[in-house]
């Protein structure tokens, strides 16, 4: 097995793998086709629920799933800390704007990044940057230009200068960066519009010109090279207003940007937007969470038989979450690092594999091209978060969760387990052992390729 001295990560945010594989197959992205696939592979890869920007980064730079690296929304709201008033913002988080630094302080402190397991690593416009020295992190701080003026070409622009400039001068044996202009235009124009094809084809563009620079340095050769992404997107026709449906059940609802509100006994915490914590108080406390046998019947009834919503997902008693939606109910049970489900009616994801016990990389084979791949998995993984809700709404393609304060308004989405916001394009370099994959697989196997040794906690499996 070879071993490389650097390793590179670019990450395209909302990069979609109908759209890459497209391109690919016109020859739109030369440059990824020539260096890349030339001695590398390509691949889909499964990401993560919420398949969303920001938790669907931890995976790659902690091998570990959102719920459990305790990331489980763009959104969220402790209820511990709320209760326990100790925290800045009193338990609550927007990653969205100025919070999105709190990300790499709120990651759980059990889990190690990739920068913390490198020597000289580099960080370009990723809020999780825990391990990056400030002299060595590049923050994301033209994000609020691009987003209210649809500038993002130029953040793009400004990344790839920053990935050239820190190979000339700093060295790093790890870098990663990303580039968050396909995302931004797809939810402003849509994921095909012109302007993200543009987008894409650019990025090729600045690849080659990366490429390039290790080419000069003589490091291309022993430098492991990943491009990928962290979700897809779907086109968005209609918004539901989940907080306002909230409402109307005589909730008194605390939902991003309507923060400060008294005597609230919910809060909601939309996420991409295709996709939702939801999170009730119990009587007049705070800190005792619901499961789904205390949640009220026609609440879940009623949310499960709307047309926007693919599931309703609740936590039951033992080992047990529950998915509801119009067709009926299924029961997802895990037990010694296996899982299997039975439903009543119909099977909401249409897998066929009724009270079967099948491991992760057992459910990863027969599920990978479904509609919800992984789902079982994914559903599991960001219940064992402690700041996952009490209910997880989750929308249908063509439609959100979110009708007001977004701006500019979303013309697609993501978040969701359906298969267009899950899977992801990957790339590498090398060859790989392995068809089908996880993101979570990446750090281990970028640890292996390195030459490094780890033995603290993490979810993926090497696919080397």
């Amino acid at each position: 097995m070879k071993e490389f001295k650097r390793c590179i990560i670019i990450l395209i945010d909302g990069g979609c793998v109908e759209v890459v594989e497209d391109l690919l197959s016109k020859d739109e992205l030369p440059n990824i086709r020539k260096y890349i696939l030339k001695n590398g592979t390509y691949c889909r890869g499964i990401s993560a629920y919420p398949s969303a920007t920001g938790p669907a980064y931890a995976p790659f730079l902690t091998g570990c799933f959102p719920g459990t690296c305790n990331l489980p929304g763009i959104r969220w709201f402790d209820r511990y800390e709320f209760y326990s008033k100790k925290r800045v913002f009193g338990g609550l988080r927007s990653y969205i704007g100025l919070e999105s630094v709190m990300m790499k302080r709120d990651l759980n402190k059990e889990v190690k990044t990739l920068f913390e397991l490198s020597k000289n690593p580099y960080n370009v416009f990723n809020p999780l940057s825990r391990g990056i020295k400030f002299s060595r992190n590049i923050p994301h701080l033209l994000n609020p230009y691009a987003h209210f003026t649809h500038r993002w070409e130029i953040v793009d622009k400004t990344a790839a200068f920053f990935i050239r400039r820190a190979l000339r001068k700093s060295n790093p044996d790890f870098l990663f960066a990303v580039l968050p202009a396909v995302d931004g235009l797809s939810h402003a124009t849509g994921p095909r519009s012109s302007r993200v094809i543009a987008a894409y084809k650019k990025i090729d563009e600045m690849i080659g010109q990366i490429i390039g620079e290790l080419i000069k340095q003589k490091k291309f050769e022993d430098t492991l090279f990943i491009i990928s992404s962290d979700h897809g997107l779907t086109d968005t026709h209609t918004h539901f207003d989940l907080s306002e449906f909230m409402e109307k059940k005589n909730f008194r609802v605390l939902y991003y940007p309507l923060i400060y509100k008294r005597n609230i006994n919910a809060v909601l915490a939309e996420t991409g937007n295709s996709m939702a914590n939801i999170y009730i108080k119990n009587g007049n406390c705070w800190k005792k969470r619901y499961c789904h046998e205390e949640i009220e019947e026609k609440l879940l009834k009623d949310l499960a038989n709307r047309e926007e919503i693919s599931f309703v997902l609740t936590r039951g008693g033992k080992n047990e979450i529950y998915v509801n939606n119009k067709h009926g109910e299924a029961i997802i049970r895990e037990k010694d690092n296996k899982l299997c489900y039975e439903y009543s009616k119909k099977d909401p994801f249409g897998y066929g594999l009724e009270n079967k016990w099948l491991s992760y990389e057992g459910i990863l084979q027969h599920t990978f091209n479904s509609e919800y791949p992984d789902a079982l998995v994914q559903i599991s993984q960001i219940f064992k978060s402690k700041r996952s809700g009490d209910i997880i709404v989750d929308a249908k393609k063509g439609f959100d969760l979110r009708a007001r304060f977004e701006y500019p308004e979303h013309k697609s989405s993501h978040g969701s387990l359906c298969k267009e916001h899950v899977q992801v394009p990957f790339f590498i370099n090398t060859k790989i052992k392995r068809d089908k994959i996880r993101t979570i697989d990446v750090f281990p196997s970028v640890l292996k390729l390195m030459g490094k040794q780890y033995t603290g906690l993490v979810d993926g499996k090497t696919f080397i």
